[in-house]
Parts: C-alpha cells; structure tokens; sequence
C-alpha cells in the first residue's frame, strides 16, 4: 500500500484530532519485518509495534481511500511504510 502524510504535526495523535480504532487490524510489511529481525533481532522489531501504538507518528491516506498512523522505518537507502493502524477524527 502506498501512503500519503496529511498531518505530520509534532504530538500526540490524540493533539492531531484522531484515535486508533481499537478494533482494526494492524498491518504490516512481512519482508521488512524479516529484514529488521535479520539485521537487529526481534527485539527491535517488537519495540517499533510499541512505538506505533504510543501515538506519535504521521496520520496518513492510504491508497485504500482511509486514514492510518503509520510507521515508517529505514531500510537500505530510504524511509518506508512498515507498520499502519487505522485512524478516525475524533
């Protein structure tokens, strides 16, 4: 999925106006999950699920038309998109 940043103000999410919807799935790239676990363990890995969830990343439109926190991390020579969680305006 491809992903453009709306609002990448500096805060918290709930600062920008949105929540996580609890109930919606989180969503991943499975190659850069095993590319990060390759190069710096799991441990790494499972600290970026956490920080996704505590709520300071941009708010972006995917490419599906809806709205998603996302994650985004280096890998080989540029940023992209690893982990994403649905958003609403709350």
């Amino acid at each position: 999925m491809t992903f453009e940043i709306i609002n990448n103000e500096q805060g918290h999410i709930s600062l920008k106006g949105y929540r996580i919807i609890p109930d919606a799935e989180t969503f991943w790239d499975k190659e850069v999950e095993n590319e990060l676990e390759r190069d710096n363990g799991i441990n790494y890995v499972d600290n970026l699920f956490d920080q996704l969830y505590d709520g300071f990343e941009p708010i972006c439109k995917g490419s599906d038309g809806k709205l998603y926190s996302v994650l985004s991390v280096w890998v080989d020579k540029g940023f992209v998109p690893f982990i994403w969680q649905e958003v609403e305006p709350c």
